[in-house]
């Protein structure tokens, strides 16, 4: 799961402006990401932070399903709704 999140974790671009950051997938991104993002968070774009903030815990996590998480960027519930995503979709735990 955790090898799944950091290949995810690589197809988020960022887009610095005046105003802050854009987080955005890039046109590479594959369709099993898509889902991922659509189950989560549905098509808001704002939540596209958190699942990346969530992606990156996970994969940086010494046991994914104890990770640290910055619940001001990211809800604990995001991130374990991504972690359910992951278990059901990826075949591995």
């Amino acid at each position: 799961m955790q090898d799944i999140a950091a290949d995810y974790a690589t197809y988020f671009e960022f887009e610095l402006h005046g105003s802050g950051m854009r987080v955005m997938l890039s046109a590479e991104a594959p369709g099993k990401l898509l889902d991922l993002v659509h189950s989560v968070c549905g098509s808001d774009p704002e939540w596209l932070v958190c699942i990346y903030e969530a992606l990156t815990c996970i994969a940086e996590a010494k046991d994914a399903q104890c990770c640290d998480i910055d619940e001001k960027v990211c809800p604990l519930e995001m991130v374990q709704a991504v972690q359910e995503w992951l278990l059901a979709n990826s075949g591995t735990t």
